[in-house]
C-alpha cells in the first residue's frame, strides 16, 4: 500500500464511510423534510420551464426560487449538523433523545437566521458556475451528461469527457464549502477559500472520498434505471431509496468534515 495511504486519516476515512450508514439511520427523520425540498424544486421548475417566456419572467421565477430554497436548506442544513451532532451522545432512554430532537427542531429558526444569507450567496454562486460550464460546453457542441443518458458510444469522445471530469473537478472542489458555512465560516467567499485549502491538507483522502460518493452515486443511478425497467410500479420505492442516498451522501459529508476538521 502507497505510503500516503497508510496514516490516521485513511483509517479515520475507513471509520467515516463504515459508521455514515448508522448515523442516517439516526437522522432518517430529516428524510421527509428532504422530500419536501426536492419535491418543491421539481415542481417549481417546471412551472419556470413552461410559464417563463421571456428573460425577465426566467430571472424573477429562477430568483424567487433560489430565495424559497436557501431558506429551506439553511434550516435542513442546521438541523443536520444539530441532529447528526447526536449520534455521537448516549441516550438511557428513547424519549430523551425525542425531547433533544424537539429541541432542535424548536430552534430552527436559529439556523435559518444564520445561515440563509450565506447559503443564498452560495447557490447563486453555483447557479452562475455551473452555468458557464453548461454554455460553454453547449457552444462547444459536447455533451457531459452523456455518462448518464442512453446515447451510445458515439458520445464517448475526448471532447465529452474532458467536459465531464471539468464538471466532476468543480464538485469536487466545492465538496467542503458547505460543511465549512454551516460549522465555521458564515462570509461564503472566505467559506470557499478555506474549504479549497482544507481539500488541498486532506489530499488524497478527500478525493477518495468524492470519488467513493460518484461512483456511489452513479450505482445507484443506474440500479434505479434497473429497477424502473423491471416496473414502473416501483417508483415510489425507488424515489425513497434515492432520497436516503442523498441523505446519506450528505451525512458522509458532514460527518467526514467534523472527523476531519473538528476533532
Amino acid at each position: 500500500m502507497p505510503h500516503w495511504l497508510c496514516n490516521k486519516e485513511e483509517n479515520m476515512l475507513k471509520s467515516i464511510i463504515k459508521n455514515s450508514f448508522k448515523e442516517t439511520n439516526e437522522c432518517i427523520i430529516l428524510l421527509a423534510p428532504l422530500v419536501l425540498i426536492v419535491t418543491f424544486i421539481f415542481i417549481y421548475s417546471l412551472y419556470i420551464y413552461n410559464s417563463a417566456n421571456n428573460i425577465f419572467k426566467f430571472f424573477l421565477s429562477s430568483t424567487a426560487m433560489i430565495v424559497v430554497v436557501s431558506i429551506c436548506f439553511s434550516a435542513w442544513f442546521y438541523l443536520l449538523k444539530k441532529v447528526h451532532k447526536l449520534s455521537d451522545k448516549v441516550f438511557v432512554y428513547d424519549s430523551d433523545r425525542v425531547e433533544e430532537v424537539k429541541k432542535i427542531f424548536n430552534s430552527v429558526s436559529e439556523g435559518i437566521s444564520s445561515l440563509f444569507i450565506p447559503i443564498f450567496l452560495f447557490f447563486i454562486f453555483y447557479a452562475l458556475l455551473y452555468g458557464y460550464f453548461t454554455i460553454l460546453f453547449y457552444e462547444w457542441g459536447v455533451n457531459y451528461l452523456f455518462i448518464f443518458v442512453d446515447t451510445g458510444l458515439s458520445y464517448f469522445t475526448p471532447e465529452n469527457i474532458f467536459a465531464f471530469v471539468m464538471v466532476l473537478l468543480m464538485h469536487y472542489i466545492l465538496l467542503f464549502t458547505i460543511p465549512e458555512i454551516v460549522y465555521v465560516e458564515k462570509n461564503p467567499y472566505k467559506a470557499f477559500i478555506n474549504s479549497v485549502k482544507k481539500l488541498v491538507i486532506t489530499f488524497p483522502h478527500s478525493l477518495l472520498l468524492f470519488l467513493y460518493i460518484f461512483i456511489l452515486l452513479l450505482l445507484v443511478y443506474l440500479f434505479s434505471l434497473l429497477l424502473l425497467s423491471l416496473s414502473p410500479y416501483l417508483y415510489f420505492v425507488v424515489s425513497l431509496f434515492l432520497y436516503y442516498i442523498i441523505l446519506y451522501v450528505f451525512v458522509l459529508i458532514f460527518g467526514a468534515y467534523e472527523k476531519f476538521f473538528l476533532k
